[in-house]
């Protein structure tokens, strides 16, 4: 018979930790707060998917052409 080849393996409980308390293995080497694209990359996707549902004949769609 074959070998599962996904093992299943028992994690260790952990024993202080609380709700608040954030587990990393390796932190961030920048300052978070810095970064920038993130929500930047968000606004533009929807800034472009509002300027497709917009009516090409508005006031908005030719201001934005302008």
């Amino acid at each position: 018979m074959r070998d599962c080849h996904n093992g299943i393996k028992k994690w260790p409980l952990h024993s202080q930790t609380t709700p608040v308390q954030k587990i990393v293995a390796h932190p961030a080497s920048r300052d978070m707060s810095k970064i920038y694209l993130p929500p930047l990359h968000i606004k533009l996707s929807l800034i472009k998917m509002s300027v497709k549902a917009m009516d090409k004949e508005s006031e908005g769609f030719v201001y934005l052409r302008q």
